[in-house]
């Protein structure tokens, strides 16, 4: 799909894919600002179930606003043709801000707990310290404060998720990304 557009996005560059699509780094034409796409792949825009979740996940984008979640600018349903191509296809997608820069992932040690959630729903890291021997020191000798002391309205199902994700045993954490987005997409 890459040199096509979905609406005004120009696809320039396949950067990844997930569960239920591709995402690519664009431009939208009418102003020339990077974004990426995120489109529903083939064969799942014809699964209700899949265009569901599809959906869910642009609506729960749309209501986010955090400096540390990708804003929303875009939810559409298109025809795309590829330039000089006389195929076209029917596609869902997803319009994100573009955040340059390098893949999280590969900042991340592997099998390592993710503090993210956790400060997302207290306003608070879990492990602090004077310098970073500290909170290592923090993180392999403490428990994080159940998120629901700090922020009561945390819902309590949240707070199990958020538990588990910074369990230090990782027997005791989450099996799989997906698992965490079914308890995730059950909060909301």
């Amino acid at each position: 799909m890459v040199g096509t557009s979905c609406g005004p996005y120009r696809l320039l560059e396949r950067v990844g894919e997930g569960g239920m699509g591709a995402v690519y780094r664009a431009e939208d034409s009418r102003n020339g600002v990077a974004v990426a796409v995120k489109v529903l792949e083939d064969g799942r825009r014809e699964d209700p179930q899949m265009l569901s979740r599809f959906r869910r996940e642009a609506r729960i984008a749309m209501t986010l606003r955090h400096r540390n979640i990708a804003a929303f600018h875009d939810f559409a349903q298109g025809v795309v043709e590829a330039a000089g191509a006389r195929r076209r296809r029917r596609v869902v997608y997803l319009v994100l801000e573009w955040v340059p820069g390098v893949d999280l992932a590969a900042l991340l040690p592997p099998g390592e707990p993710l503090p993210v959630l956790y400060q997302m729903a207290t306003g608070r890291l879990p492990f602090v310290g004077r310098n970073i021997i500290d909170v290592l020191r923090a993180v392999s000798t403490h428990e994080p404060a159940p998120p629901r002391q700090i922020q009561p309205a945390v819902p309590p199902r949240l707070e199990v998720l958020v538990l588990q994700l910074l369990a230090k045993e990782r027997a005791a954490r989450p099996a799989s990304a997906e698992e965490v987005l079914r308890e995730l997409e059950a909060l909301v």
